[in-house]
């Protein structure tokens, strides 16, 4: 579809302009489905890095301190896996391993 979208764009003269793709898919929740998201061409995510699946009708049975220990943890991996992925400028100007970081916005 993201292919799609981008053949429209330069048929009709604007494919140099600027055009974020967000998305939030079950991918969005780790740092591979973040990379995997980017390499679609997808430009900004939104994601969680905890057990709770907010789309389900369950109670969030996590505490504020394992939510606060899931954000760090994920952080950390994200930023020892977002050094070994090449910088590529999405349509944001902002590195994407910088989104992957969850910097940048």
């Amino acid at each position: 579809m993201i292919d799609r979208i981008n053949d429209l764009r330069q048929e009709h003269g604007r494919g140099g302009e600027r055009f974020d793709i967000y998305a939030t898919t079950p991918e969005s929740f780790t740092v591979d489905g973040i990379k995997q998201l980017e390499d679609l061409g997808v430009t900004h995510t939104a994601g969680g890095f905890g057990r709770f699946n907010p789309y389900g009708l369950d109670t969030d049975p996590e505490a504020l301190q394992e939510k606060i220990d899931n954000l760090r943890r994920h952080g950390d991996e994200g930023h020892q896996q977002a050094a070994l992925v090449p910088s590529r400028e999405p349509a944001s100007g902002v590195p994407s391993s910088t989104l992957a970081r969850g910097e940048g916005e």
